[in-house]
């Protein structure tokens, strides 16, 4: 990609393709194009808006970070009633992350596998191209 953020693809053959952003998470884009690729040059603009991002850390009752493993499941405030869109385990510090979102509501749920209600829940808004921290 260069500086512009202009990808070229050289000799493809002339089939249909299909574009999308794949990345690192900092970046979204909207659904992926279908391309019809004759002869000669075809031009596709992929638009792409930056990603948001929920972090933060679970902390004890006594105010010391939860060990390593604590699983922490992010749930899709738009879609009430489904499952967990992803879960993640803490670090040895009590962090914990989930990128390349879409803006709007979340919930972040603590969970124990032996009790059918979360320990914790927050509800987070997520806001394109920041990081929303959670405690």
């Amino acid at each position: 990609m260069d500086a512009d953020g202009r990808t070229t693809f050289e000799n493809l053959a002339p089939v249909r393709h299909r574009v999308s952003l794949a990345g690192d998470g900092d970046w979204l884009s909207d659904a992926p194009l279908e391309v019809e690729v004759g002869e000669g040059a075809s031009d596709v603009t992929l638009h792409v808006r930056p990603a948001a991002r929920i972090g933060g850390r679970v902390l004890m009752a006594d105010g010391l970070p939860a060990s390593a493993g604590v699983l922490v499941k992010l749930y899709d405030e738009t879609l009430p009633g489904s499952n967990a869109m992803t879960g993640v385990q803490t670090d040895s510090e009590g962090r914990f992350g989930f990128t390349s979102l879409i803006a709007g509501p979340y919930s972040v749920r603590v969970e124990r596998a032996e009790q059918a209600a979360p320990v914790v829940e927050r509800l987070v808004a997520a806001v394109e191209g920041q990081l929303a921290e959670v405690t």
